[in-house]
């Protein structure tokens, strides 16, 4: 049996997505537009201190007061390579030392889940009715950006690593898109955590709406329903695509 690790890229971060008072969103909202998200941020990490320097008369960012950014997640929380990046894949020796070079892949994804969010409330249109609307809820997008290390996937096979065998899923929102699952032969792999080490290299922000209703929840995407719904099928022909490419490119 030989042994591989698996990471991502050098970049990823945490994404949060929550429900925010109305008021919060109507504030914010036209100063992001004007001015970049700037000063939302700054307002927005305070709270995650002692808040002393938050300008009590600014709205609240719940109905229920303020709190730090990582709690306003009721819709979405991830932490994650971008899904931009390649991959690095290393052989481990029976103690699970590496062993030999780091080597570079990429392979197809097997799905993207939606989380994206509207920057102002949407107005009835000739395909979106007024109870469309009317289901919209006010909401944070918070995302620290980070260079380092956000977890590994340590994989057993019978035969030499093969990154035509690996594919990964996404979370697309509006500040990024993100690595959430791993496969490898059909089989998902749990992401080690333990091996997470990282440094911030800044904040994004972005307040607007979303419709809890068409939510693109990740507990829709079980092993029956990926395989019902074609995702495989479409992964193996993406693959075989990409085969056939990369030996046209070796002829």
């Amino acid at each position: 049996m030989k042994k591989y690790v698996v990471r991502g890229g050098r970049y990823g971060g945490e994404v949060t997505i929550g429900r925010v008072s109305k008021e919060f969103v109507e504030y914010w909202s036209p100063k992001v537009e004007e001015d970049g998200d700037g000063d939302l941020i700054n307002h927005v990490v305070n709270l995650d201190y002692d808040g002393a320097d938050v300008d009590p008369s600014l709205p609240t960012m719940t109905v229920d007061g303020n709190t730090a950014w990582y709690e306003i997640d009721d819709i979405e929380h991830s932490n994650g390579y971008y899904a931009d990046s390649n991959f690095f894949v290393t052989e481990l020796d029976e103690e699970g030392n590496e062993t030999g070079d780091e080597v570079e892949f990429t392979n197809a994804s097997l799905y993207g889940r939606e989380a994206y969010n509207e920057t102002s409330m949407p107005e009835p249109t000739e395909y979106l009715t007024q109870e469309d609307v009317d289901n919209y809820v006010p909401v944070l997008v918070f995302h620290s950006g980070e260079k380092g290390a956000f977890g590994q996937w340590i994989i057993e096979t019978e035969e030499d690593f093969d990154p035509y065998k690996f594919t990964f899923s996404i979370l697309e929102t509006n500040l990024g898109e993100f690595v959430e699952r791993v496969w490898y032969d059909g089989v998902e792999i749990d992401c080690d955590y333990d091996w997470c080490d990282s440094i911030g290299k800044g904040y994004y922000a972005q307040v607007g709406y979303m419709n809890p209703k068409w939510h693109d929840s990740a507990d829709k995407y079980t092993d029956e329903y990926l395989e019902d719904e074609g995702f495989w099928e479409s992964f193996n022909d993406s693959v075989e695509w990409e085969k056939e490419q990369a030996g046209k490119e070796n002829e």
